[in-house]
C-alpha cells in the first residue's frame, strides 16, 4: 500500500482492508 505513507491515521482501518486483500 504506497499510499500508506502519507495518509492520515483515519485511514490506517481502510489501509488494514487493503493489506488484508492483498
Amino acid at each position: 500500500t504506497p499510499r500508506k505513507k502519507t495518509t492520515p491515521a483515519a485511514s490506517c482501518s481502510h489501509v488494514s482492508k487493503w493489506e488484508k486483500i492483498s
